[in-house]
């Protein structure tokens, strides 16, 4: 792992810390190793090489920006995830309820409160 995070390719590495000509050197040493059949290889053949032009170079870069920016953990930044916002959301309509709910049993309370003082049964306030 130090060899890649030093900058060299994956086949690079493989080659020098560990000894084997190529990746296919080391696949069949693996699956040698765990006992795993071995698989003919299939038949390599040389293409050509496409030269890019300029314009689809440039709209295959934006194509990775966009697709890295766009994917979930795909890097270091601060942003908030859906997750979080959806959590926070339940929880604003939770406290939205319990405030509504306390309101209403306040009200039902002072109601109670002015029709006991009204009530037909009750003494009429003493006039002097």
């Amino acid at each position: 792992m130090a060899t890649i995070k030093a900058g060299k390719r994956y086949d690079q590495a493989i080659s020098e810390v560990y000894g084997f000509a190529d990746l296919n050197a080391f696949e069949s040493a693996f699956k040698s190793a765990v006992g795993a059949t071995q698989q003919a290889s299939p038949t390599v053949r040389p293409t050509t090489a496409a030269t890019p032009t300029p314009r689809a170079q440039a709209s295959a870069t934006a194509t990775r920006t966009s697709a890295a920016a766009a994917s979930p953990g795909a890097g270091d930044d601060d942003s908030i995830g859906r997750g979080t916002i959806v959590i926070g959301g339940i929880a604003v309509l939770f406290l939205l309820a319990a405030v509504f709910a306390l309101l209403i049993s306040l009200m039902m309370a002072n109601n109670r409160k002015s029709s006991a003082g009204n009530s037909p049964g009750s003494p009429p306030p003493e006039s002097r």
